[in-house]
């Protein structure tokens, strides 16, 4: 997943501060432009490639990335599956071979507890609603057997909520709501948006990258770990459509309609695993990293 959203972030975060002789390498499907890591032109479905590298690698850290990211009505159970899951389950069996001491980070997601009234925590059930929260709760099923079945790997799941920042693709609610703003006019303009009652705990993803890295080289209580991974910011749709409006100088009307698949409200998450290793204070304010989103800045 070095090509997605929070790879991009990764990758030169985790060359920048690596250990002398250690190597990055990358997979994708296509050539990666500038990349500073070592990076291997593969599809992650094709089972017998991804075993011929392994092999070759044998690598002391995975961090799996790859998946679809969002929940859209033309994408169906099928394209989720070989996404989300298969790609993991390919990457599990490379792995059942080598005698190797391995630390496995997945990208998950809070959506695999759908929506509960409930506080959550990583013990809380889960009630995944659509096809890409039940694959990704498919993968998370995957690793965990597969910790069972290899004792030398080691897996920590990560439960993301909603991630943002600047490079943020569109189809996402904070990119989206960036590129509609900077495009209204001054005056006289209307402000199409989705639900204003739903919230999450969005992270920026420079702070991601270093929770991430955090987790994967703090010792851990099992062989298998899941961490709600979110800031102590929560918020509002309404909330961050205020402050962008604020900060753009705009004053739209606002209308707001239903959406009819993600049906994902929000959550309230209990975070006294992940601060028990990731400190509070990498996590900047909402604000922070919307003015950098609004503004184009890196």
């Amino acid at each position: 997943g070095a090509s997605g959203f929070i790879g991009k972030h990764l990758v030169p975060h985790l060359v920048k501060n690596a250990a002398p002789g250690t190597q990055v390498h990358t997979v994708g499907r296509k050539p990666l432009q500038n990349s500073s890591a070592i990076h291997h032109v593969m599809d992650l479905l094709d089972e017998k490639m991804v075993s011929n590298l392994v092999e070759e690698l044998k690598p002391a850290q995975v961090f799996h990335l790859v998946g679809i990211s969002q929940i859209r009505p033309d994408y169906g159970m099928e394209q989720y599956f070989q996404v989300n899951f298969l790609t993991t389950l390919h990457l599990l069996r490379a792995f059942e071979t080598l005698s190797l001491k391995t630390r496995f980070f997945f990208a998950s997601s809070m959506h695999v507890y759908g929506n509960q009234e409930v506080v959550i925590d990583e013990n809380s059930g889960t009630k995944p609603l659509s096809h890409y929260a039940f694959t990704k709760l498919l993968a998370e099923e995957a690793l965990r057997a597969g910790v069972t079945k290899n004792p030398n790997l080691t897996a920590i799941v990560g439960r993301l909520y909603s991630c943002f920042g600047p490079g943020q693709p569109e189809g996402f609610v904070a990119a989206d709501l960036c590129k509609k703003i900077s495009e209204l006019p001054e005056k006289d303009s209307v402000l199409q948006v989705g639900p204003l009652d739903s919230y999450r705990r969005f992270l920026d993803v420079r702070d991601v990258v270093q929770a991430i890295s955090l987790l994967m080289e703090k010792p851990l209580a099992s062989r298998y770990e899941i961490f709600n991974i979110a800031s102590p910011h929560e918020l509002e749709i309404r909330q961050m459509i205020d402050i962008l409006l604020k900060l753009s100088g705009k004053n739209p009307k606002i209308q707001s309609t239903e959406s009819s698949f993600n049906q994902f409200r929000g959550l309230k998450i209990k975070l006294d695993k992940l601060q028990s290793v990731v400190p509070t204070e990498i996590f900047r304010p909402v604000e922070e990293t919307l003015r950098d989103m609004l503004s184009g800045r890196q």
